[in-house]
């Protein structure tokens, strides 16, 4: 009997060895884990920085783009507006210069535009 005895004791040793050996195996792989997932955690927030960072770039660009052609835009509106001052003080010195000719002109262009318009 002392022989049955003794081959449970080896089988219940063996039993907690493999037990032990089991847990140790499960905690390698859970710490294995925690340490993947903590590296992936990383990676990804490094991602979502770079992400961000590159994402504001483009605003500020397209930011400073918008501007600049708001300040073109404002540039010729201001070169068109001095061109019609120009012109309109032109005019009213030639109109001023020369009264008759002008009526005489404004004459002409008037009949033309009218029988423009009966057509």
């Amino acid at each position: 009997m002392s022989t049955n005895n003794e081959s449970a004791n080896r089988s219940h040793g063996h039993d907690t060895d493999l037990t032990e050996s089991a847990k140790r195996g499960a905690q390698a792989l859970k710490e294995k884990s925690q340490h993947l997932a903590h590296k992936a955690s990383n990676k990804a927030e490094e991602a979502w920085d770079d992400v961000k960072d590159k994402a504001q770039n483009l605003a500020d660009k397209a930011s400073n783009k918008i501007y600049e052609t708001w300040d073109d835009v404002k540039d010729k509106a201001q070169d068109l507006k001095d061109k019609a001052c120009d012109a309109q003080a032109t005019l009213t010195s030639y109109v001023k210069r020369n009264p008759l000719k002008s009526v005489a002109w404004a004459a002409v262009a008037g009949a033309i535009i009218g029988s423009l318009l009966r057509k």
